[in-house]
């Protein structure tokens, strides 16, 4: 979902959800982070790749 560049209201949007920070909510109680975290992990590993 992140690596395609996608934002945290548009991957809302793609999965189903409306509200962004409903599936911000949602995300970080399932998944123990934010969603935004993920998009800036994958920001930074494209930055500085460790390969």
């Amino acid at each position: 979902m992140f690596e395609h560049g996608l934002s945290v209201k548009e991957t809302a949007k793609a999965v189903g959800f409306r509200d962004q920070f409903y599936f911000s909510r949602v995300f970080k109680r399932i998944m123990g982070y934010a969603p935004s975290a993920v998009a800036s992990n994958n920001h930074m590993a494209r930055l500085f790749p460790i390969d």
